[in-house]
């Protein structure tokens, strides 16, 4: 997947797992900034729980909160997100992840 990193430079290939994926999304979310992305008071967001990066996740509870993400985004269209044109979005290669079973 090419996009850009959290500078916002363009780069070769990312190869993002999803808890890397995540941050990047947020950082990209939040301008950047890691202090923001800490601070971040939107825990309306399906990422919130993520965003830090750190910590013990569940790695189940990360793959259905970027389905989460993805389908906020595309309101809610399964079909949307299937279809997705975000290349650039670090979520790219997960958005399908567990979507037939919604």
């Amino acid at each position: 997947m090419s996009g850009t990193n959290k500078s916002g430079n363009r780069t070769k290939q990312n190869h993002l797992n999803r808890r890397a994926a995540i941050r990047e999304r947020c950082l990209n979310c939040q301008g950047g900034g890691a202090n923001r992305v800490t601070e971040c008071d939107h825990d309306d967001c399906p990422l919130h729980p993520f965003r830090t990066g750190t910590g013990k996740q569940n790695p189940t509870d990360r793959k259905e909160g970027i389905k989460a993400y993805c389908l906020w985004c595309m309101c809610g269209d399964r079909k949307e997100v299937n279809l997705c044109p975000s290349t650039s979005c670090p979520l790219f290669p997960y958005r399908k992840g567990g979507l037939s079973r919604l």
